[in-house]
C-alpha cells in the first residue's frame, strides 16, 4: 500500500484585486484572502503571475486594513487592503496571487 502524500501548510495566501505603488518600496493592494492566516508582519515570499509562473520576492506586510478597519490579520474568505515594502515592490504588478511564511 503506497502511503499519501501531504502538506502542511504554513502561512497564508491572498489573490490580488487592485494594486497601486506607493513610491519606490511600498505598494497598497486590495485582496481576497484564499488560504491560511495573512498577518501583519509576514513576509511574502513569493508570487504566481497570471500566467502561473511563481517567482521569489522577499516583501513585508507592515499594514492591513480589514472593512476599512486597521486589523491584525486577515483570513479566508474575507477581503482587506494591504500595504507590502521591499525591494522590488514594483514586481508585484504582474502578480495575480501572493503566498506570505
Amino acid at each position: 500500500m503506497k502511503a499519501k502524500e501531504f502538506s502542511v501548510a504554513t502561512g497564508g495566501a491572498f489573490e490580488i484585486n487592485r494594486i497601486e505603488i506607493d513610491g519606490n518600496r511600498a505598494a497598497i493592494l486590495d485582496v481576497r484572502c484564499i488560504e491560511g492566516t495573512v498577518r501583519v508582519g509576514d513576509r511574502v515570499i513569493k508570487g504566481r503571475t497570471g500566467n502561473g509562473d511563481d517567482v521569489q520576492v522577499d516583501l513585508v506586510i507592515d499594514g492591513l486594513l480589514r472593512y476599512g478597519r486597521a486589523s491584525e490579520f486577515v483570513d479566508p474568505p474575507h477581503v482587506a487592503r494591504i500595504r507590502l515594502s521591499g525591494q522590488g515592490i514594483r514586481d508585484v504588478m504582474g502578480f495575480s496571487v501572493m503566498h506570505t511564511s
